[in-house]
């Protein structure tokens, strides 16, 4: 009787130890699952929390001595939202870094070269925190680098025409905004909705469609550094840049995006 007794205890007894390791293999895997899932969460906090600095090459100087000479593209098609949306790669709100440089060698009309930082993905596969390099036709560029890229007559004749004229200031202090269409400036500081194209060539993630590619969001402009933050589309506005009025962003991306 003696003997069943100690087996019926040594059973239960290992019972006891098996269910207690279970629950404490249990606990220590809950445990290190909310480790895990609380680091992940503070990565994406610090990413968040990241700043960038704001950089232009356009000195509030360069703006105001900059001529600007109207540049006319005709397209083959309308820049409509689903042309738009047929030929981007991606669609985002992006929070501009800086204006670099401009490159005349890029096009007739030259490209603005900078970082952006993403804030929304709204369309295609960049993700929230990437810093990108865009590339925007047209921006400021010194007189002497726009002149040196374009054909040798035309290069010519301008040097006639400044001796004509009179013109003894150095190319190199004069400067130019070269705008295509009705295209608007891009600025550092700023969050715009832009349609993006990735340009493999210059790995870059070329903004399209002029002024309708390119639409301010209707939030402070940044003076020292941007950073990724909340945003309700819902609630903020989006700059139509023919009509000069502010619309829901969340309505625009439902009526204009989302149903092609």
């Amino acid at each position: 009787m003696k003997k069943r007794y100690n087996i019926i205890f040594g059973c239960v007894f290992v019972a006891i130890v098996l269910v207690v390791t279970m629950i404490v293999k249990l606990n220590f895997k809950t445990e290190n699952n909310n480790i895990i899932e609380e680091v992940s969460n503070n990565v994406i906090a610090s990413q968040k929390k990241e700043k960038y600095n704001i950089y232009t090459y356009v000195t509030e100087e360069t703006k105001e001595i900059a001529q600007n000479p109207s540049g006319v593209v005709c397209f083959e098609r309308e820049f409509t939202p689903q042309f738009l949306k047929e030929i981007c790669t991606d669609i985002a709100v992006i929070r501009v870094i800086s204006l670099d440089y401009m490159d005349m060698d890029v096009s007739f009309f030259g490209m603005t070269f900078g970082k952006a930082l993403v804030n929304n993905c709204i369309y295609g596969t960049i993700k929230e925190g990437d810093v990108i390099t865009y590339m925007k036709p047209g921006g400021y560029v010194n007189m002497e680098t726009y002149n040196n890229a374009q054909p040798e007559a035309e290069r010519e004749n301008r040097l006639m025409v400044r001796e004509m004229y009179g013109i003894t200031t150095p190319l190199s202090e004069e400067y130019m905004n070269i705008l295509v269409n009705n295209d608007i400036e891009i600025e550092a500081g700023k969050t715009y909705l832009a349609y993006l194209t990735y340009n493999e060539k210059n790995k870059a993630y070329e903004i399209i469609g002029l002024e309708r590619g390119l639409r301010e969001v209707d939030i402070p402009k940044e003076s020292e550094y941007v950073s990724v933050i909340d945003l309700d589309l819902e609630q903020v506005k989006i700059l139509n840049n023919e009509t000069g009025e502010y619309e829901n962003m969340k309505e625009y991306i439902d009526n204009n995006i989302n149903i092609y």
